[in-house]
C-alpha cells in the first residue's frame, strides 16, 4: 500500500516537474509582459506669461472646480485662448480675475475675458473699467458671460444652452475661406438670446443663431462669443476623449484592437483634408473679428520671413537606410529629424555617423500598451518568463548614452502612434522626464492633412484644465505607397504659400519603402526640399523650430496708432485715381437747367498731376527680440489707407550699434486678408509703418 501510494507521490511530482518546465519553456518564447509601472503623478502649473498688447484673464479657482468633475464635457477650456494668440499674435499676458480691478489696463490694446471669469458676478468697478477700456478704443473679448457682464454689453442669454449642428452664417471671410469654415465639424454648445444685442454686428451664427457679435463702443468695441471655443479649439487641436477622458477606439483597423493617436479625432470629415480648421478659426477670430476694430499686429511664425516650413522626420529602420537619408540630406543643406528607438537597430557605427554629421536625432518612444512597445526579458539563468517594459525615463536615458555629447533629449514621437487608456497621459509622462516636445499626432497608416487642425506648435492641455509644459507639432503627412501623392504635398505647399502658411510635418519612415518599394515615393521625399523652397518655405527640423518659435513668444511689442499730419510737399496723383474729362456737350442741351460751371482751372499740366496733401496713419512699433531671423506682420491696408513705407525710428544690434533700416516688406496673405511681413533686427526695433 505504501509502495503504490510511494509510486502515485512520484508520477505526480515527475509530471509537474515536466509540466512547469513545459510552461517555462513555453514562457521563454512567449514571455509574460508585464505592465508598465504607472508613474507617480507630476504636478503641473499654469505658466506664468507676461508681454505683447494682449491680456487674457482666466479664473484659476472655476478652472479647478470644472476638473473635479472629472469629465470632458465639465472641463473649463479657458486656457486654449492662449494657444490662438500666441499662434496667431505671439506674446501675451495672462492675470487673475481677481486682478483686473488693479491692472493698469491702458498697457493694452485687447483684454479677453475668458469663461472662466467672465461668468462669475462682476462687480461695478469691473464693468466699469471694461467699458471705459473699449470707449477709449480698445476691444474687449467676453466668453459666454455672466449676469454682470451681460447684461452691460452683451444679448440677453435668455434661449438656454444648445448643442449646435453647423455653422450657419460666416461674415468677415472671402470665399472659399467663408465655406471651409461653415464646414468645420462641431464639438461644443451654444447660449442664445431671445433678443439680439443693440446695434451689434453679427460675425459668426451656429443654427442660426449669432454666436460671435460685436457692438461699437465710441472707438472701440465689446465683442460677445457665444459658444464655447475653448472646447471646440482644444476638441479640434488635441481631440476628443470619451467623457471620463477615456480614448474610445474609434477607428480600429489594428487586430487586436489598439488605442492610436488617430482614435482622438472626433469626425471622420478631418481625416483627409488639406484645410487647418482651428487654424482657421482661430485667424478669423483674430484677424476677422477683432481685426474689425483694432489693427492686429504679430509676431511672424517663420524664420526670415518665410511663407511656412517643411519639417522632415524620419524613424529608425532595421538597417542603414535612416542615416543614408540623414546624409543625403545633410549634403543637400535639408534639416530632418531622426527618431531613434534604444536599444537602437541600426549598427554602432552607423549611430556614429549619425552623430559625426550633427544630425538632430530624438526618441521614437515605444510606448506599452499589451504586447506593444519595448519590453526586456526577465528571469533566471537562460530562462526568461517574464518582460518588463522598459520605461520612458529608461528609454530617454539610454539615448542620451549613445551622444554623449548631448545633455537632454528636446522631442519624441511615439511609434505606431501607440496612446494608451487616457487623452493626456502621453503628455503627462513626457512632461515628467522633462521631454518639452512631442510630435505623435497625425496620420499615420491612414489619413492625410490636418487632422489635428494645425500644423503649428501649441501647448497641450491636462484634464485639469491648465497647460502641460510640453508642446505638440502634429504630423501632417505621413509619407507611404498609399499616401506618394505629388499633387497632395503640391497642394499643402501651395496653400501654405498662399494664405494657410503652417508648419508641414511630414514623417517618413525608411521600412515605408523597405515593404513596398515605391520609386514615386522615393522621388517624392527629394523633391519635396525642392518644392519647399520654390514656394518661399523654410526647411528645417523639429527642435530648431521649436527654439524659434520660444524665442518669438519671448519678444516684446509695443503699438501705437496715431494720425500724421502732411507735410507742405503735395502728393502725386495716382494716374488710376485721374478722373476722364467728360465729352463735351451738344446743342441738343438747350432749353435745360443751366448747370453751374466751374471757374476755369488756370493751373499748368504739371500742377494738375498734384492733389492737396494727404494726413497718414502711423503704426508705431517698438519689437524687442533676442534672435535674429523674426519678423513683424502689419495689416496692408488700414482705415481706407494703404501700406506705403517703413521708417526707422531706433534700431540696435546685440548691445547697440548703428541703427539700420529692416529689410524689404514681404507682401502675404491672411484668411485672404493683406498683410505685409516686415523683418526685425537682433535687438530693440523702432518702426514706424506709414499708411496714406
Amino acid at each position: 500500500m505504501r509502495r503504490e501510494q510511494y509510486t502515485q507521490t512520484a508520477r505526480f511530482v515527475i509530471w509537474a516537474m515536466i509540466l512547469s518546465m513545459g510552461v517555462l519553456l513555453y514562457l521563454d518564447t512567449s514571455p509574460v509582459h508585464l505592465a508598465d509601472p504607472a508613474p507617480e503623478p507630476a504636478s503641473i502649473e499654469a505658466p506664468k506669461l507676461a508681454g505683447g498688447e494682449v491680456l487674457i484673464v482666466v479664473d484659476s479657482g472655476a478652472i479647478r472646480r470644472s476638473a473635479e468633475e472629472e469629465r470632458w464635457g465639465a472641463l473649463d477650456f479657458s486656457w486654449a485662448w492662449v494657444n490662438t494668440i500666441e499662434q496667431e499674435v505671439g506674446p501675451c499676458t495672462v492675470i487673475e480675475r481677481s486682478a483686473l480691478t488693479t491692472a493698469e489696463l491702458g498697457a493694452y490694446r485687447f483684454i479677453i475675458v475668458t469663461h472662466a471669469a467672465a461668468q462669475q458676478e462682476a462687480g461695478e468697478e469691473v464693468v466699469t473699467r471694461l467699458g471705459a477700456f473699449a470707449s477709449s478704443g480698445g476691444v474687449v473679448v467676453l466668453e459666454r458671460p455672466g449676469a454682470g457682464l451681460r447684461a452691460a454689453f452683451s444679448a440677453d442669454g435668455s434661449g438656454g444652452t444648445h448643442v449646435p449642428v453647423r455653422i450657419t452664417r460666416v461674415d468677415g471671410l472671402p470665399s472659399p475661406l467663408d465655406a471651409e469654415l461653415q464646414a468645420v465639424p462641431l464639438m461644443t454648445t451654444f447660449v442664445g438670446s431671445g433678443q439680439p444685442a443693440q446695434g451689434a454686428r453679427t460675425f459668426l451664427a451656429m443654427d442660426g443663431v449669432p454666436v460671435i457679435y460685436g457692438v461699437p463702443r465710441s472707438t472701440g468695441a465689446v465683442i460677445t462669443v457665444e459658444f464655447d471655443y475653448g472646447r471646440q479649439l482644444v476638441g479640434l487641436q488635441q481631440g476628443v476623449p470619451a467623457d471620463d477622458f477615456s480614448v474610445p477606439d474609434r477607428y480600429n483597423l489594428t487586430a487586436p484592437p489598439l488605442v492610436e493617436a488617430m482614435d482622438l479625432v472626433a469626425s471622420e470629415s478631418l481625416l483627409n483634408t488639406p484645410i487647418p480648421a482651428a487654424d482657421l478659426l482661430e485667424r478669423f477670430m483674430v484677424h476677422g473679428v477683432m481685426g474689425a476694430y483694432q489693427p492686429v499686429v504679430g509676431l511672424w511664425p517663420f524664420r526670415g520671413g518665410a511663407q511656412g516650413a517643411l519639417i522632415m522626420s524620419h524613424g529608425e529602420a532595421e538597417d542603414a537606410e535612416a542615416t543614408w537619408m540623414a546624409r543625403w540630406e545633410h549634403e543637400h543643406q535639408h534639416d530632418a529629424t531622426v527618431f531613434m528607438t534604444v536599444p537602437s537597430n541600426l549598427p554602432r557605427s552607423e549611430v556614429a555617423r549619425l552623430q559625426e554629421i550633427g544630425a538632430d536625432v530624438e526618441l521614437l518612444w515605444h510606448r506599452p500598451e499589451g504586447r506593444f512597445g519595448l519590453f526586456e526579458e526577465v528571469g533566471l539563468g537562460g530562462l526568461h518568463p517574464l518582460a518588463r517594459p522598459v520605461t520612458l525615463e529608461q528609454q530617454t536615458k539610454r539615448l542620451n548614452e549613445h551622444f554623449k555629447k548631448r545633455r537632454t533629449v528636446r522631442a519624441a514621437r511615439i511609434w505606431g502612434g501607440v496612446w494608451g487608456p487616457r487623452w493626456d497621459d502621453p503628455f503627462r509622462e513626457l512632461h515628467q522626464v522633462e521631454i518639452p516636445l512631442d510630435s505623435s499626432l497625425g496620420p499615420r497608416a491612414y489619413g492625410r492633412g490636418y487632422l489635428f487642425g494645425t500644423g503649428l506648435p501649441y501647448r497641450t492641455l491636462s484634464r485639469e484644465g491648465v497647460p502641460i509644459p510640453v508642446w505638440e507639432v502634429p504630423i501632417v503627412l505621413d509619407l507611404n505607397p498609399d499616401h506618394a501623392d505629388a499633387a497632395f504635398l503640391r497642394e499643402l505647399i501651395t496653400r501654405s504659400r498662399d494664405d494657410h502658411h503652417q508648419a508641414i510635418t511630414v514623417a517618413f519612415d525608411p521600412s515605408t519603402w523597405q515593404a513596398a518599394p515605391s520609386l514615386a515615393l522615393f522621388d517624392l521625399w527629394q523633391a519635396s526640399f525642392t518644392l519647399a523652397s520654390d514656394h518661399l518655405h523654410w526647411t528645417t527640423n523639429l527642435p530648431r523650430f521649436h527654439r524659434f518659435w520660444q524665442e518669438r513668444l519671448k519678444a516684446q511689442l509695443r503699438v501705437r496708432a496715431r494720425i500724421e499730419l502732411p507735410s507742405s510737399v503735395p502728393d502725386p496723383i495716382d494716374p488710376a485715381e485721374r478722373l476722364e474729362q467728360p465729352p463735351a456737350g451738344d446743342e441738343e442741351g438747350a432749353g435745360e437747367e443751366e448747370v453751374p460751371v466751374a471757374p476755369p482751372d488756370l493751373r499748368t499740366p504739371e500742377q494738375a498731376q498734384v492733389r492737396p496733401p494727404q494726413p497718414s496713419l502711423v503704426l508705431a512699433l517698438e519689437v524687442k527680440t533676442d534672435a535674429e531671423g523674426h519678423a513683424v506682420r502689419v495689416p496692408a491696408t488700414l482705415q481706407g489707407r494703404t501700406f506705403q513705407e517703413v521708417r526707422v525710428v531706433k534700431a540696435t544690434r546685440g548691445l547697440g550699434g548703428a541703427a539700420e533700416p529692416p529689410g524689404r516688406p514681404i507682401p502675404t496673405t491672411l484668411i485672404g486678408l493683406p498683410h505685409m511681413i516686415i523683418p526685425l533686427k537682433k535687438g530693440v526695433n523702432g518702426l514706424e509703418v506709414i499708411y496714406r
